[in-house]
């Protein structure tokens, strides 16, 4: 994960939110282990399911090996 790639993690595998996180990276704010994965902390916006970016920032903590770069 690099910042400026879109990013999707199942709904399982990240918190907090409902539905899968399609997500583009501004900034990997940091990385832990926690019961044995790898964890990290993402800065970026939502990608809505017709490509566009919403204008909120949020913030997701995912499961590292869930994640899928899509772009």
């Amino acid at each position: 994960m690099r910042p400026g790639a879109t990013i999707t993690v199942p709904e399982a595998d990240y918190a907090f939110g409902a539905g899968p996180l399609r997500m583009r990276v501004e900034e990997v704010v940091g990385q832990a282990t926690h019961g044995g994965e790898r964890w990290a902390e993402l800065r970026g916006h939502d990608v809505r399911q017709d490509g566009s970016v919403d204008p909120r920032e949020r913030y997701a903590s995912v499961r590292v090996d869930r994640v899928t770069v899509i772009a």
